[in-house]
């Protein structure tokens, strides 16, 4: 906006009277007072400048006057503003002729590594820590063992924010996911019973809740014979025996078993002995 008071080097003229000098000098630091005003915190208390914080900065205004970066004294640096696509942008010149342009359409454009600049050969990235009273090690670039590759290296006893388990392949499994597949994977305790606690039964379809094995033991001279697949009914037969007849004495009792995959069926066919699920997990079977 306009300013209230001006600020002419042409006065006072050398044919003023003297005794216009006293005006003259008040309109100039009144000018003056106004123009430092601006951007800076500059005001007038009364008609003096008394405030201690007076000078201190309100703002930096700048004008897009340049086209190209200035010209510099020898160990001089710059910042300054220049027009980009209509637009003012903020740019920083070093000392060694650099310009480096640090906003671009409203946004800042700087890299950190342009901010930081790029960290020594293993040397890790810090923060302040979370009590603030330190500092935490963050990560830095290393070597894979296996086979030389650069890497990025965490710190021992590193974490993830959460126990949350990971749902892309590259995301890194935490502890509890580990150990939870682990359990999953553990054999469990051999059972004879299905998931309501009534016994496994011949010629009934059961659905797994986790990987395991199914036996069964029979001294029957008919053929037993296991099935199992992925659709209902289980109609592929995976195993079949048959007790032969013996000579003298009990007829001898035979075994067969076969391992199963969480999600899919299988029934035994047969008379038998006994017939038993064995779980690699916690998983039931499921009629």
């Amino acid at each position: 906006m306009a300013w209230t008071y001006a600020f002419d080097t042409a006065t006072p003229a050398g044919t003023d009277a003297p005794a216009t000098l006293d005006n003259d000098a008040r309109t100039k630091a009144l000018a003056l007072q106004e123009r430092l005003n601006s951007d800076h915190y500059f005001p007038l208390t009364g008609t003096a400048v008394s405030d201690t914080d007076a000078g201190k900065h309100r703002k930096i205004t700048a004008q897009a006057v340049l086209s190209t970066k200035p010209t510099l004294e020898a160990g001089e640096a710059a910042l300054y503003t220049k027009t980009v696509s209509g637009a003012s942008e903020w740019f920083w010149e070093d000392s060694a002729g650099n310009e480096h342009q640090l906003t671009s359409g409203g946004a800042l454009n700087v890299s950190i590594a342009e901010i930081l600049g790029l960290l020594t050969n293993d040397t890790y990235f810090t923060a302040i820590d979370e009590a603030g009273t330190g500092t935490v090690d963050l990560i830095k670039a290393g070597k894979n063992e296996a086979d030389d590759t650069d890497v990025a290296i965490l710190p021992d006893e590193s974490r993830l924010a959460t126990d949350a388990a990971p749902t892309e392949d590259t995301q890194l499994p935490n502890k509890k996911y580990v150990d939870d597949q682990v359990a999953n994977r553990a054999i469990g305790s051999t059972v004879t019973t299905d998931s309501d606690t009534a016994a496994l039964a011949a010629d009934v379809v059961y659905t797994v809740g986790s990987d395991g094995e199914v036996a069964v033991y029979s001294g029957s001279l008919s053929e037993v014979a296991l099935y199992n697949d992925d659709v209902n009914g289980s109609t592929t037969k995976r195993r079949s025996i048959r007790s032969c007849n013996p000579s003298s004495g009990n007829d001898p009792i035979v075994s067969a078993s076969m391992i199963v995959k969480s999600g899919s069926m299988w029934k035994c066919t047969g008379s038998f002995t006994r017939l038993e699920w064995t779980p690699f997990g916690t998983g039931e079977c499921v009629k």
